[in-house]
């Protein structure tokens, strides 16, 4: 239904596109690594699985190289016919679907007192000859955020109760304090700058922004020189100026603003409430925030994490440790992997959270913003202790191959385990602590609670980050040692994982 009627847009078809895409890339490599396990078995020959010698051990070393190339060159090419499909899939959608952003522009350059469309709808009919469908002025309500949203709900639970959707009775439609004085905030709403302008055909778009375009230009390479006149005393040559510059004032909202013309995102992309950040502090704000959480991750895998993997380093050259060597060795490490694990959830989520405070205006470009911040630091904080602790014994042991798959291994199964667990968690605390708020509140209006029983937006950038997180510690592993056993059943493991994921979150998604 998603993919016919585009009820959510294309986003959700791209993301169970790249689950299903890893579910099928987990299984071909399951394929190849446990080609991987039996080719000493053709190079020796075993009675017990009744499988003759069918590789000469001369060329073992051969049929290796060429396997582990073969492994790249497939690896390469899924994921390169994985991007070019997904690319596709957007290319379809914009050139098929209808979309809002094909008949509409998104305008900047407006003064904080534009409040009128009326006067911005005459502005650009004037300049442009024709015509516009309508006008959306974006006003700055960043600190009227509340009283926005409790306005729409009231006008929504008022057209619900006229409706018949449910009784009156059931209804919040009594007189609130202070309504007199909405009118006073709403005109003390001063415009963000950004005005959209809406089209009846796309012909009518793109003749707009040409013809800003061309304005802009002109308005450029007439400033140098207006700049030189306007210091000049001679009163006649000031005059001239007024008189030849007077037609480029028509193009100029009030006479003196420069307006700029751009494409618009789709409205459900837009967060009104982050017109007026700046491009700079957005910038400061996301970059700060990853060089902090990459301070800490690295502090905290030095400092905490690292002495866990050196203690077992300590025990490589004992042939036969103690049991309680034994017992010491894997509890450390069971602390450890676990801390890693809830670490990550709560490096997510605050990453996540400041993201959200850097006030993108689109919502994309902060769910890159995120993922990208999000997907390096988590893998740093798995992989930071392996990286500290051979850095800190380099000059007189190193982590060998089966020490670090096991490590990784253990860190992959946990990291799956927390973030499922505390997934169901949240949404199952979620839901029962309203429930029983409800129940319990004997004033509580059906706005009211049909806003809280609303389930949260679905989260596809983390759920995103957390796929790529377990892909990439497992596709580690596979370069680290393709022969271990831990490496092929951290495949299996991953390729159950990913068909798991693939089921739940529609379940999640459609609910």
């Amino acid at each position: 239904n998603v993919r016919r009627h585009s009820v959510s847009g294309v986003g959700p078809m791209l993301y169970f596109n790249f689950v299903g895409f890893l579910a099928v890339f987990s299984f071909m490599l399951v394929l190849l690594l446990l080609l991987r396990h039996l080719l000493p078995m053709m190079a020796e020959g075993s009675d017990a699985v009744f499988m003759p010698q069918l590789i000469p051990l001369s060329q073992f070393e051969l049929i290796l190289t060429l396997h582990a190339l073969l492994m790249y060159l497939l690896s390469l090419t899924a994921v390169v016919r994985w991007a070019a499909s997904q690319d596709n899939v957007t290319r379809t959608d914009i050139q098929q679907e209808p979309h809002l952003r094909h008949y509409a522009l998104m305008a900047q350059g407006f003064p904080k007192s534009t409040r009128s469309a009326h006067e911005v709808k005459a502005f650009f009919e004037s300049v442009l000859g024709f015509e516009v469908e309508g006008i959306s002025i974006a006003f700055d309500h960043s600190e009227e955020v509340e009283f926005v949203q409790e306005r729409i709900s009231r006008v929504i639970e008022k057209s619900d109760a006229q409706l018949g959707v449910y009784p009156a009775e059931l209804a919040a439609l009594e007189a609130h304090v202070g309504e007199s004085q909405d009118g006073y905030i709403l005109d003390c709403l001063l415009c963000s700058g950004y005005v959209f302008i809406v089209f009846s055909r796309e012909e009518d778009r793109e003749f707009c922004m040409r013809r800003f375009a061309e304005i802009n230009q002109q308005m450029h390479s007439r400033q140098p020189s207006y700049q030189q006149d306007s210091d000049s005393d001679n009163e006649e040559a000031q005059a001239l100026l007024d008189n030849r510059s007077g037609s480029s004032r028509a193009v100029l909202f009030r006479g003196k603003f420069q307006i700029g013309v751009g494409h618009a995102p789709e409205p459900c992309c837009i967060q009104w409430q982050n017109f007026l950040a700046r491009k700079r502090a957005k910038l400061v704000r996301v970059v700060a925030m990853f060089l902090g959480s990459l301070m800490l991750v690295l502090v905290t895998g030095a400092v905490v994490f690292a002495p866990a993997v050196l203690y077992e380093m300590s025990y490589v050259d004992i042939q036969k440790p103690s049991k309680s060597q034994l017992r010491i060795a894997l509890l450390e490490q069971a602390v450890v992997v676990v801390s890693v694990a809830v670490g990550n959830r709560l490096l997510v989520g605050a990453l996540l959270r400041v993201t959200q405070l850097s006030a993108f205006v689109e919502k994309a470009n902060e769910d890159c913003a995120f993922m990208v911040c999000a997907f390096f630091v988590t893998l740093l904080n798995s992989t930071a202790p392996l990286i500290v602790a051979s850095i800190v014994a380099a000059p007189s042991t190193q982590v060998t191959r089966p020490l670090a798959v096991r490590w990784l291994f253990a860190t992959l199964w946990t990291c799956m385990l927390v973030t499922e667990f505390a997934g169901l968690f949240s949404q199952t605390f979620t839901y029962w602590s309203v429930f029983f708020w409800a129940r319990q509140s004997k004033n509580v209006s059906v706005r009211e609670a049909e806003v809280a029983f609303t389930t949260t937006e679905f989260p596809f950038a983390t759920r995103r980050v957390d796929l790529l997180h377990c892909l990439t510690l497992v596709l580690v592993m596979v370069a680290i040692d393709s022969s271990s056993l831990l490496t092929f059943c951290a495949q299996c493991l991953m390729l159950l994982y990913t068909i798991y994921v693939y089921f739940a979150d529609k379940y999640t998604f459609s609910r």
